[in-house]
């Protein structure tokens, strides 16, 4: 008998304490403006996303428009005047959608799958910057880095946001 109140009390608390990491889950349609390069870039960097996660991020490709998530080549231009090489619009439901600009990102020397991962990013974390310059979402453009991969503070946004 005890032997059962004790595997019920048990049962009760790991329900009551579930601390299993929230999940995002969406459809991205990828637009036919969409480069190769930029299409691979943002399949890989929902690959690190997923990784990096825990499994926590499950995303779901398709060709064509009018997704959770839409993705799009675009021509982009800073506030500021100033070249943009993506941009993300998210408020969960209402046409959420990511751009890169080609062009931009050519002048910044920069890697598709490292700007996918940084506009995600936004997406999944509610345009949270980062102030460190090897967080994958710091705030500034690094030109000519290439291999950067997703940090622990990079995730940890993703709990934040919840």
């Amino acid at each position: 008998m005890f032997k059962r109140i004790l595997v019920l009390f048990v049962a009760l608390l790991a329900v009551a304490c579930d601390t299993r990491p929230p999940e995002w889950t969406a459809t991205v349609c990828l637009d036919p403006s969409l480069s190769e390069e930029y299409r691979a870039g943002m399949l890989s960097a929902a690959d690190e996303w997923h990784g990096k996660s825990g499994g926590a991020v499950a995303l779901t490709f398709r060709d064509g428009v009018g997704c959770d998530l839409d993705v799009r080549m675009a021509q982009l231009q800073d506030p500021d005047g100033g070249p943009r090489i993506g941009q993300t619009h998210s408020r969960h439901g209402d046409q959420d959608w990511i751009a890169f600009d080609a062009d931009a990102t050519a002048d910044f020397d920069s890697e598709p799958r490292e700007i996918a991962l940084h506009e995600l990013g936004h997406y999944l974390t509610g345009h949270s910057h980062s102030d460190d310059p090897s967080d994958i979402m710091t705030a500034h453009a690094v030109p000519g880095a290439r291999g950067r991969m997703l940090t622990d503070a990079d995730a940890n946004r993703l709990w934040s946001v919840q």
